[in-house]
């Protein structure tokens, strides 16, 4: 008989809201209990060295020692998980790439040297074997994730628009309704809880398979300026080569 799965869960520069996500989801106790929990720090100060058969990794390399210690977990897994938005596609931070890293640094720090590495998620550094998107990264999703790992499946997640299940869930289109939305081209699986709250998607699972952003944004002029669009794409997909392109301000 085999023993059990070794997972790890670690974290870098995040506010820790995907692993959170993932703790607070009712199967999660029940589902953990039958891998080898080696490391898990928002859980227990316990420790088990690796290898790893699976580790999820939440956040991104914010400077030069948590790239290496990223590239240590990497070499340490058998498979590693990108968790959430900042690891699958640098999030809300790399907004900050827009700017003058040294500049925006002084801004926050006042003057204090910090070693600052410009914003990248996991799989600019390492290779990836699969992704949990979204800000934060659906419990629900990981716990499917971990399922599938515990019976030897390949796990999957949609690459449709966030547009189906809006659908599915018979609610309005808030673009129709005027109000601006992302959900047209951005991954679904979430269950488009925002535009069922009468909010917009803005993107936090980054772009779904073969979005059509120029017709996105012609939708977009007619209810928001250049810069606000700009702003939109920036949020958190602006790496995502479907976005890049948008948010580097290329709009007519």
């Amino acid at each position: 008989m085999m023993g059990k799965l070794k997972v790890a869960f670690f974290d870098f520069t995040s506010c820790n809201g995907c692993l959170l996500s993932m703790i607070n989801h009712p199967e999660f106790v029940e589902v953990v209990s039958h891998v080898e929990l080696a490391d898990f720090r928002l859980v227990r100060s316990l420790k088990v060295e690796g290898p790893f058969d699976v580790s999820f990794v939440e956040g991104y390399p914010g400077d030069s020692h948590e790239i290496e210690r990223l590239k240590k977990i990497r070499e340490q897994s058998n498979m590693l998980v990108a968790l959430g938005a900042c690891a699958c596609t640098g999030s809300i931070q790399s907004i900050r790439n827009f700017f003058d890293l040294e500049e925006a640094a002084n801004y926050v720090y006042k003057g204090v040297k910090k070693d600052i590495a410009e914003v990248k998620p996991l799989d600019a550094y390492v290779e990836v074997d699969f992704y949990l998107p979204g800000c934060p990264a659906s419990g629900a999703e990981a716990v499917q994730t971990l399922k599938a790992l515990l019976v030897g499946r390949k796990p999957e997640i949609p690459m449709h628009a966030v547009c189906v299940e809006c659908k599915l869930r018979e609610t309005e289109c808030v673009l129709v309704q005027g109000i601006p939305c992302l959900g047209p081209v951005t991954r679904g699986g979430c269950g488009a809880p925002c535009p069922a709250a009468g909010y917009i998607c803005d993107g936090c699972r980054g772009p779904c398979s073969d979005p059509n952003v120029a017709s996105e944004v012609e939708i977009l002029r007619k209810l928001l300026g250049k810069e606000e669009i700009v702003r939109l794409f920036r949020r958190y997909a602006s790496l995502k080569e479907a976005f890049k392109e948008v948010a580097e301000g290329k709009v007519e």
